[in-house]
């Protein structure tokens, strides 16, 4: 969790712990492969490569499984970045939270369909998710609480996060094109 003590802006960041874990096991697996792959070849191998996608794969899922999803309050505006798109809401149109379940907080606007605000979302194991979900619901509701609001004009609007899908774009590529490779000229060994 972010914030300007200024009260100017509060971001909320997802820092769930399981997305963490998921890289720091995946992350090594290109080193462990490098090294195995240098023992027993003198030149690196498909094996080398194969690691290398896996590797920035589990990294790449890390990101957009945690830190990617973001909920910044701005005095005229509350910003939703979700890993893919990216919502842009006017605070005069705010009207709430609506939490599912336990598993999930949509953010109620007027006369637009409900946001799923996915830097809440829950991980790990049922009892922990419900705590960690009410206790991030507070936050985001003490950060539009804290931070004064100014008259605000406009509508919601709705972008996609560019950057975000060409890096899982290039990451899909990338596995598909090793793989073909390693099929193509070494077969499966």
């Amino acid at each position: 969790m972010t914030t300007n003590r200024s009260l100017e802006s509060g971001t909320y960041r997802r820092s769930d712990l399981l997305p963490f874990v998921i890289g720091a096991l995946v992350a090594p697996v290109f080193v462990v492969a490098m090294v195995v792959d240098r023992m027993g070849h003198p030149q690196p191998g498909h094996g080398l490569a194969l690691s290398l996608v896996f590797s920035v794969g589990g990294l790449c899922t890390a990101y957009f499984a945690g830190p990617a999803a973001t909920f910044t309050v701005l005095p005229d505006s509350i910003r939703v970045a979700n890993p893919f798109v990216l919502y842009e809401v006017p605070r005069h149109l705010f009207e709430g939270f609506d939490a599912l379940e336990d598993v999930a907080v949509r953010m109620l606007v007027h006369g637009y369909r409900p946001i799923t605000v996915q830097a809440v979302l829950p991980g790990l194991t049922a009892a922990h998710s419900r705590r960690r979900l009410l206790w991030n619901l507070r936050v985001l509701e003490s950060y539009l609480d804290d931070i004064p609001q100014q008259p605000s004009s406009g509508e919601t609007t709705k972008r996609l996060r560019l950057g975000n899908i060409a890096v899982v774009t290039t990451a899909f590529v990338a596995f598909f094109a090793v793989a073909w490779y390693v099929v193509a000229n070494h077969g499966l060994r």
